[in-house]
């Protein structure tokens, strides 16, 4: 074999080596959900992390809802048949800063009720559940009102 030839087909491993093992670091960070998303933990639900402030749906570690596209990610969620069995949801929450439960406003601070305002101004909230994929989990509201 001449020596270009070789050096061509070791070259060719090492590039399509490259590719492979770049693909499946990136595939399993993708599905793992690494790479900086929200701190919520969706119980493994391959690519459903960063839809909740936190949370895994069990009724000691509810899915948390903060922000007006939590609510929506519910919504659209539900609606998909992503919860065919019961799941747990509470909106706002609590740490040892906040005590009384709140959720998170467009600006970032803290504020004791949910506000949908400016996100319904260009969307629409679709229902949570229909025939076809009735709710059938429980959201604890936590005495926050919902406005806008």
């Amino acid at each position: 074999m001449k020596k270009n030839t070789i050096i061509n087909i070791l070259l060719g491993i090492i590039i399509t080596s490259f590719v492979t093992i770049s693909i499946s670091a990136f595939s399993f960070a993708w599905f793992s959900g690494f790479g900086g998303q929200t701190k919520g933990n969706v119980n493994g639900d391959i690519g459903l992390r960063g839809y909740f402030h936190s949370g895994n749906g069990d009724i000691n570690d509810p899915y948390v809802i903060t922000r007006p596209n939590h609510l929506y990610n519910l919504a659209r969620l539900q609606n998909r048949g992503v919860y065919p069995e019961k799941r747990y949801f509470q909106i706002g929450f609590t740490d040892a800063e906040h005590t009384s439960p709140v959720c998170i406003a467009d600006n970032g601070s803290y504020v004791p009720y949910l506000d949908m305002t400016s996100y319904c101004s260009t969307r629409t909230l679709p229902p949570i559940g229909s025939e076809g994929t009735p709710f059938c989990s429980k959201i604890d509201g936590n005495g926050i009102p919902i406005v806008g």
